[in-house]
Order: C-alpha cells, then sequence, then structure tokens
C-alpha cells in the first residue's frame, strides 16, 4: 500500500486499526500532531512540495527518535491552506482555511484526545495558526500548540531566513553528510519542543474558561 507521507509507521494515525484507538488508554495524555504545509516556488529550483519534503522529513525522524518515551500520534499533512503569494498555488482563503484547520481538530476531541500541535512548514500561515489555536481553546476546550519550521531552524522566507542554504539542501532529498547533518539538527530541535509540550499537564476543567464573576450561566 502506498503511503500517505513520509512518516514513522509506528505512531502515523491512519496506520492504526479501530480496535487499536478504542483500547487506546489515558488519550488525553496523547500528543496529536497535525502537519500544516504549502505549495509555493521558494525559488531554490526544487518542486512545489517542498514544505512537506522538509517538513515531514524532520517530524518521522523526531517521531521515530520520541516513539519509546512520549505517547504521540501523527495526522496526514493539511495540504491546503492559505498561500499570500504569486508563488503560492492551490491556496485556500482565510475563512476556508480556519474551517479545514477547525474541522480537523474537532475529529481528533471527537477521537477522544485532547493535546494539538499545529506543525507548519509555511511562513503564510503562521499568523493564521496563532489565531485557530487560540480559537479552538476557547471553543472546543482543546490544549493547542503552535511549531513552525522556522522555529526549528528552517526557514523558507526570503529576506527573513538564514538558513534558505539548508532548506535547499533537505530539501532535494540529499543523501550527502551535509543533508544527513541538517535533518539531524533540525530533528533534535524538533524533539525537543515536543518533549517540552508534552510534558505540560492537562488544562484545569477539561478545559473548560473560568468565568468571571457576573457572567451569566
Amino acid at each position: 500500500m502506498t503511503q500517505l507521507c513520509n512518516a514513522h509507521r509506528e505512531t502515523f494515525w491512519p496506520g492504526l486499526t479501530w480496535p487499536e484507538f478504542a483500547s487506546m488508554s489515558e488519550k488525553e495524555s496523547v500528543l496529536v500532531v497535525l502537519p500544516i504545509v504549502g505549495f509555493s516556488d521558494w525559488r531554490l529550483g526544487l518542486p512545489l512540495d517542498l514544505e512537506e519534503t522538509l517538513s515531514v522529513s524532520v517530524l518521522a525522524e523526531s517521531s521515530k527518535q520520541l516513539a519509546s518515551t512520549i505517547r504521540h500520534l501523527v495526522l496526514p499533512p493539511l495540504r491546503f491552506v492559505i498561500g499570500s503569494s504569486e508563488s503560492s498555488f492551490f491556496s485556500m482563503d482565510l475563512d476556508s482555511a480556519h474551517e479545514a484547520l477547525r474541522e480537523m481538530v474537532v475529529s481528533v476531541k471527537e477521537s477522544g484526545f485532547r493535546k494539538v500541535v499545529f506543525y507548519n512548514s509555511s511562513p503564510w500561515n503562521e499568523e493564521l495558526l496563532n489565531v485557530a489555536g487560540r480559537d479552538l481553546r476557547i471553543e472546543l476546550g482543546m490544549q493547542m500548540f503552535c511549531i513552525n519550521l522556522a522555529g526549528i531552524g528552517l526557514d523558507l522566507m526570503p529576506g527573513r531566513s538564514s538558513t534558505r542554504g539548508d532548506c535547499e539542501v533537505l530539501g532535494a532529498n540529499s543523501p550527502t553528510d551535509e543533508g544527513k547533518f541538517v535533518l539531524e539538527k533540525s530533528a533534535g530541535k524538533l524533539v525537543g519542543l515536543l518533549e517540552e509540550v508534552a510534558a505540560r499537564p492537562p488544562l484545569a476543567d477539561r478545559g473548560a474558561i473560568p468565568k468571571k464573576k457576573g457572567d451569566e450561566g
């Protein structure tokens, strides 16, 4: 069967059976990671799926390292998001992208999980994810976190980034020592962030927002 994306099979959500989900204990402590990628020409001479190539390669390596220490699951990438550049392709409008994120998190919640990480490769979507994460925390009581690719040293944004060279090396799926070094370095940073997120205690009162004095109901 063709793999949906480059993922560590043991922690890949689609690889689990219904009985495995049903018998899973303490789901609220399981970290669910949603990769968010776009399609853009980043002027590096690489395919339009560069964001996915970069981010899921790093995530797969990190997930492999964490498989025995942190309970977590990785969803297939959400590939259609906003793109604010003429070089972006297959983009969605802001409201549709926000709703797509909401639908994914609602599904995760209905499956019994409470802690979600938006793992984002696209510079264009950083602000959207901050807003969506806050909205879903309030609406659904979910424990939301955002990790951007730029935050682990792989920033694609021209004019802002000093690591586009690393992005080019890793995005080319290079088997060279340089490519392996970039992968290991970035995966190590992501491992540290996911460990930090996993260590956060659950939200009090299952995420219910405390009511202020005088609030109705």
